[in-house]
């Protein structure tokens, strides 16, 4: 179960990223901003090898931002299912070359884009649990945003900007039919590497997947690890073949 160990490794994983600055309560309301409350998701989670993991997620109550103030844009990307169609086609086309398709999920993918804008929460009861503070000093204090969170209602598109960046930087071109494509091409002009963007998943396709999963930076630069940062799962050509054939 979701227990107290689970919430420190929680509460820690946003201090270790650097996300949250406690500052005094009274500055956040002078900042003319409302302070956002926060609340636990409990998620039952099926993992790719059987087991069964518990996780506690603290999110923002997004639906509490304020448009043109707390955010400006909302968007979250998703792949067209004639793309994701395209690159298995292509995958079952050169399987026998070695090409192999990847699901890769991206671990707590919307802490890593910066703030843009300024954005205070308030303070779990959690917080307390985990013996980050006393239940005195958690009504003096707020939380400044210094990255995005889940729960925040422009975090999947600043996470988005972020990694067509981290992108551009290993020479991808973005997809002008589907901006949730992105593709690389070798010498030859030939397709080296297809990534299709679903929110914060990604299927990577292509002859050169180790070099990109366990070794060079897929997405995001200094918070990065090779596993289990990246959780991926091979996806198998009779998979594919029947996704191919529904209608």
């Amino acid at each position: 179960m979701v227990d107290e160990q689970s919430n420190y490794i929680r509460v820690n994983n946003f201090l270790k990223r650097g996300a949250w600055k406690f500052v005094p309560i009274e500055s956040a309301k002078n900042s003319g901003r409302r302070l956002i409350p926060t609340k636990l998701v409990f998620k039952k989670k099926d993992e790719i090898d059987g087991s069964i993991r518990f996780k506690a997620r603290d999110v923002t109550l997004g639906f509490m931002m304020v448009p043109g103030v707390d955010f400006t844009e909302r968007f979250s990307p998703v792949a067209t299912d004639e793309s994701l169609r395209t690159q298995i086609g292509i995958n079952l086309k050169k399987w026998r070359l070695g090409w192999r398709t990847h699901s890769c999920n991206i671990e707590a993918a919307f802490l890593e884009p910066d703030m843009d804008n300024e954005m205070y929460i308030e303070l779990h009861p959690a917080l307390i649990a985990c013996g980050f503070m006393t239940e005195e000093q958690r009504k003096t204090l707020a939380i400044l945003l210094k990255k995005s969170m889940y729960g925040n209602v422009d975090a999947a598109i600043k996470f988005f900007k972020l990694l067509a960046e981290q992108m551009k930087t290993m020479k991808m071109k973005q997809s002008l039919a589907d901006p949730c494509v992105f593709y690389k091409l070798d010498a030859n002009n030939e397709l080296e590497l297809m990534v299709s963007v679903t929110v914060d998943d990604c299927a990577v396709t292509g002859s050169i997947l180790e070099s990109i999963t366990n070794g060079e930076c897929l997405i995001m630069g200094k918070h990065i690890r090779k596993q289990p940062w990246i959780r991926k799962l091979q996806i198998s050509s009779e998979s594919m073949r029947s996704i191919l054939e529904r209608r």
